[in-house]
């Protein structure tokens, strides 16, 4: 699963989230004509991104629901859920949907241009795709590049996460040794995300900074945490293409 979402559903929370709820809601009551609404979540896990926004929006919409992952987990609503391989051809028809949802899921694979034209292709013609990945470039990782230590959210291995970042974890209260990967393949700037996007013919009509929102539970120094969560959200707000990541409102 590439996308998890906190039990606790709140703003404070994994603020991306929040975002991509607020830009879905606001895109949807801008196509009142729809008779027929369909939203796909790539790397949807269990779903609850899914539930969160469909508990969130006018009940009396007809709204289709559909999740694709690698992986099979139990649904938290009834939802269309497809197993299938980002790497392969996604399962849909050309200009089938009108939203296509993709939180930190590019960095994750081998081929991102054939994801992204999978993506523009099945997206339909004014239809939206909301996009989020880490920034390779924020004010962060330039730091840590300064004095030798390895960017965050980049791994140099498949088995540990942890290899040259023992200050960070250091700071954070945890073991550089025993941190699972992610699995972060591809890693993006903001220009080389833009670069991207409209190499393949598709507008970005909006640009959001993502900011450090939640941590894991054996960090140590939440207090420590949390202070440096509040810089990092006005930093990330006041220079928002060096933000820790980025999402991206796309158009097709």
């Amino acid at each position: 699963m590439y996308l998890s979402v906190p039990k606790s559903f709140v703003p404070e929370a994994y603020q991306r989230f929040v975002t991509m709820m607020e830009i879905i809601k606001a895109e949807i009551a801008n196509k009142s004509q729809l008779k027929k609404i369909r939203i796909l979540d790539v790397g949807c896990g269990n779903g609850l991104f899914m539930k969160f926004l469909k508990d969130s929006l006018n009940p009396n919409l007809q709204i289709e629901f559909i999740g694709i992952d690698k992986y099979k987990f139990r649904k938290t609503f009834d939802f269309k859920y497809i197993v299938c391989d980002l790497e392969n051809r996604l399962p849909f028809p050309a200009n089938f949907f009108d939203f296509v949802i993709a939180g930190e899921i590019i960095e994750h694979l081998v081929n991102t241009d054939k994801f992204i034209v999978d993506v523009k292709r099945i997206t339909k013609k004014n239809g939206s795709i909301v996009l989020s990945t880490p920034n390779l470039a924020s004010y962060f990782n330039r730091f840590l590049l300064l004095f030798g230590f390895q960017p965050y959210n980049s791994e140099v291995s498949t088995i540990e996460s942890g290899f040259g970042l023992d200050i960070v974890y250091k700071i954070l209260g945890r073991s550089k040794i025993g941190n699972k990967t992610a699995g972060h393949l591809k890693m993006f700037t903001y220009r080389a995300l833009f670069d991207f996007i409209t190499y393949y013919n598709l507008k970005i009509k909006q640009f959001y900074p993502v900011y450090f929102s939640a941590f894991r539970k054996d960090n140590k120094r939440k207090g420590l945490i949390r202070f440096f969560f509040k810089i990092d959200k006005l930093v990330s707000t006041v220079f928002p293409k060096l933000a820790s990541g980025m999402l991206v409102h796309i158009i097709k």
